[in-house]
């Protein structure tokens, strides 16, 4: 599973819209690159009062019952895919690393561990932390919904310091 996840991770582009004092408006844009060529879907979600250090953040994130992420996924009992979570993790280290001048190159995940459904407008909550490992970071993190792991896992990446493009 960790190659499908990692590749799907690879596919999409993250795309900050607009920088406002309570938080962050994403619009993500997914691009399925199969056989029969390109599909763009607009994923519309929101992390918001990112918190702390890149050592150790949090933030809240809302996915709206609107989104295309649940199209199809399923109908009758729409339940957010394991990827847009990951999608909203990777998306608070990234610019919690950025803030402190510093530029991130995910590398892997694993560990990962759906416990709960995510539901249409339900609030979550993301921990993480960075640890230094030898040559590179992991990034430890939880997803909770009302106080109860919803998902859990890892990112490993590597840090460069100083401006430039932004490579993850």
């Amino acid at each position: 599973m960790n190659g499908t996840v990692e590749q799907a991770m690879r596919n999409f582009r993250w795309e900050p819209k607009k920088v406002r004092p309570s938080g962050i408006r994403l619009i993500l844009t997914g691009a399925s690159g199969g056989p029969g060529g390109n599909m763009e879907k607009s994923f519309g979600q929101e992390l918001s009062q990112l918190a702390g250090t890149a050592e150790r953040m949090t933030a809240s994130a809302g996915v709206s019952a609107d989104s295309a992420w649940y199209a199809g996924h399923f109908p009758d009992n729409p339940i957010l895919p394991g990827i847009a979570i990951l999608a909203l993790v990777k998306e608070a280290i990234i610019t919690s690393e950025l803030r402190e001048g510093r530029r991130v190159l995910i590398t892997g995940i694993g560990r990962i561990r759906f416990r709960l459904p995510v539901k249409p407008d339900d609030m979550m909550m993301l921990e993480i932390t960075r640890e230094k490992k030898r040559d590179s970071v992991a990034y430890l993190f939880s997803v909770k919904l009302a106080g109860e792991a919803a998902c859990t896992g890892a990112f490993t990446a590597r840090l460069a310091e100083g401006p430039g493009e932004q490579t993850s």
